[in-house]
């Protein structure tokens, strides 16, 4: 059940919400399922098949008992909800059977939902610190239809603390990460200088590797311990994350710094350049990210592969992938080593630059394209 208010809602229309939302109907033997151990719902199938599905992913927020303490009073006063488009009333005591109302955004209006604490459990044992509380919504006959959500924070048994969430929906799933790459984008982030700014405090990332954890009952593709890697498809909207299942046994790190980079390189030099087998492909910072990538995707397409890079080490990398010439930027004079190969090879010029790097570089690599040649900058 939803209410409509066409501006903030007051705590009196907040309390007519509660109100008129009657009793909460779901089956009494559902009420408080979450507050079960992980490992006894994941086996109820009875349970299951009723929507429900707990979540083995935890968060690390901190250290020790303080940061348990800490967490824990963020449950009970509701910070979890200290968002700029949702709020509850942070008066709203956590006791059970309590009824209180979460208040959202959506532009125009704003909608209040009742809801009810379920459970409250607040284990003080010194071996394992457990604080959490469910709340559901039982206004629709039917716990599949209501549905009940778990917050926790426990300690383990490196007494650090984690937040434990519960899964929102029988479709959705949670994955354990394995290895989070860093990009460019995401230094510009740090520094408050990228177009999209999270709100602090955020951990930096672009995409990531990880094994799945936990399921929804209504998931049948992917499977508990499941190799997984989202791909962004290329409007990059949330609803364009392409899950993708990995082989038993890939590099889980290599793989976590495979989609932005190599999406990018190959979305450059495939769709936009119409890159095939004999042009001749220079890449301008090639021991980088991008630069890696589109070396690698180069020499798959049959490309004459001319790469840039700075220092020994990084030359050496480059021709252990095959490129067809390497230039030290740091030793000599780049163009004039390009032009030396292409006139050794009997070639006409560059026929597409990728130039992730900018500034004079790029203009002076212009000197070496031929006609109609494609220009491929990375920002």
């Amino acid at each position: 059940m939803v209410f409509l208010c066409w501006a903030r809602p007051s705590p009196h229309e907040q309390k007519t919400c509660i109100d008129k939302s009657g009793d909460f109907n779901y089956d009494s033997k559902y009420r408080g399922s979450t507050v079960k151990p992980a490992d006894s719902v994941q086996q109820d199938r009875e349970l299951s098949d009723s929507g429900f599905s707990v979540n083995h992913s935890r968060v690390l927020v901190g250290s020790g008992c303080e940061t348990f303490e800490k967490g824990k009073s963020a449950l009970q006063n509701w910070r979890h909800f200290g968002l700029n488009w949702a709020f509850v009333d942070p008066r709203t005591p956590i006791h059970t059977g309590v009824k209180f109302c979460v208040c959202v955004k959506e532009l125009f209006p704003w909608l209040m939902m009742p809801l009810q604490v379920v459970y409250v459990n607040e284990n003080r044992s010194p071996k394992k610190a457990v604080a959490s509380f469910g709340f559901g919504s039982g206004t629709l006959s039917g716990h599949l239809l209501a549905g009940e959500e778990r917050f926790s924070i426990t300690l383990d048994e490196n007494n650090k603390a984690h937040p434990i969430p519960q899964l929102n929906s029988p479709t959705a799933g949670r994955v354990r990460v394995k290895a989070n790459s860093l990009n460019f984008a995401n230094y510009l982030q740090i520094l408050g200088k990228y177009q999209e700014k999270p709100p602090l405090p955020f951990i930096p990332g672009s995409d990531y590797s990880g094994t799945v954890e936990s399921v929804g009952s209504n998931v049948t593709k992917f499977k508990i311990a499941t190799p997984f890697a989202p791909l962004l498809a290329s409007d990059h909207s949330p609803n364009s994350l392409l899950p993708t299942k990995l082989n038993y046994g890939c590099d889980m790190v290599a793989v976590g710094a495979l989609p932005v980079a190599y999406g990018t390189s190959h979305v450059a030099l495939l769709h936009r350049a119409q890159l095939r087998a004999g042009p001749v492909l220079l890449v301008l910072g090639a021991a980088g990210g991008v630069g890696v990538s589109a070396v690698q995707i180069g020499k798959i397409c049959g490309a004459i592969v001319i790469a840039v890079a700075r220092g020994e080490e990084k030359v050496k990398y480059l021709k252990s992938l095959g490129v067809d010439h390497v230039v030290d930027s740091s030793t000599g004079n780049i163009i004039d080593s390009i032009k030396g190969f292409l006139k050794a090879r009997k070639l006409k010029g560059v026929d597409v630059l990728y130039d992730p790097v900018g500034g004079k570089l790029t203009k002076e690599s212009m000197k070496l394209l031929k006609w109609r040649a494609h220009i491929l900058i990375m920002e």
